[in-house]
């Protein structure tokens, strides 16, 4: 409201890479009475405005012979398929927090899931060229230093963002910092380790490996969902935008995870 009012010209363009819900929505109408353009992701790659790019969801199971998982009010110790059930599915209720609670337990142990971590290890060493620039988006700080040397995130002592953006190396690992409103050009791949089932989020992480330059290589996300669990759900939410025919899926077997040499600490 107060550029509107204070800048002296009739044509004023608003731009947002994401779009508003419906009561933002309403307050842009009424105070600045905008004609509302919507451009969608198809339509940007028809104009080749973005690079071509394709969405690969890698299926993986979660792991049903390690016996290594402890669960909250529960004795023993579980493999991390039946970890999943008791912590996530089976879930008591108590004192009408039980829904909040089982929103919180299953976030928390997709987001720490061992198979997906060596998922998105296995893609990285076995699926990505050592000289393709990439980012892998994993969950939490100690999972990034315990995969890679080339971190980057809030706090971080030993950030190796401007060797990345300097083309000194063509890999990093990082959290949330870099999903959003970084500029990192000849970034062709990327791997989340777990998504945000918000579409818009999605949509933002995805745009890092976007943007157009000289190089013409299409470019790939990887999504990283843990098969017969919410992170299903999840997935289907954030890509709902996405055009069918981007989409592929795959499985990744447990014979190939268990090359990996990953454990939970």
């Amino acid at each position: 409201k107060f550029l509107v009012r204070h800048i002296n010209s009739s044509r004023i363009l608003f731009l947002t890479g994401t779009l508003p819900d419906d009561k933002e929505k309403q307050k842009w109408l009424y105070f600045f009475k905008p004609k509302m353009l919507h451009y969608t992701f198809e339509q940007a790659l028809e104009d080749g405005n973005i690079n071509n790019i394709e969405f690969h969801v890698i299926y993986v199971d979660l792991d049903e012979t390690a016996v290594c998982y402890k669960v909250p009010m529960r004795k023993g110790i579980f493999t991390e398929k039946e970890a999943y059930f008791q912590q996530c599915v089976n879930v008591q209720n108590s004192e009408g927090k039980s829904k909040e609670m089982h929103i919180n337990n299953r976030m928390w142990f997709i987001y720490k899931s061992d198979t997906k971590v060596k998922a998105a290890i296995y893609i990285r060493n076995h699926l990505i060229s050592e000289n393709k620039r990439h980012i892998l988006f994993t969950t939490t700080k100690d999972i990034a230093d315990r995969i890679s040397k080339n971190v980057h995130y809030s706090g971080c002592k030993n950030s190796k963002l401007d060797e990345f953006q300097s083309y000194q190396i063509n890999d990093l690992v990082s959290i949330n910092q870099m999903k959003v409103g970084s500029n990192i050009e000849g970034l062709r791949y990327i791997i989340s380790q777990q998504l945000n089932s918000k579409m818009e989020a999605f949509m933002q992480m995805s745009s890092r490996a976007t943007r157009l330059s000289e190089n013409k290589e299409n470019s790939i996300v990887y999504i990283i969902v843990a098969r017969d669990t919410v992170d299903v759900t999840w997935m289907r939410k954030a890509t709902k935008g996405i055009p069918a025919e981007l989409v592929k899926e795959y499985h990744l077997s447990k014979e190939k995870l268990n090359t990996v040499q990953w454990h939970i600490e």
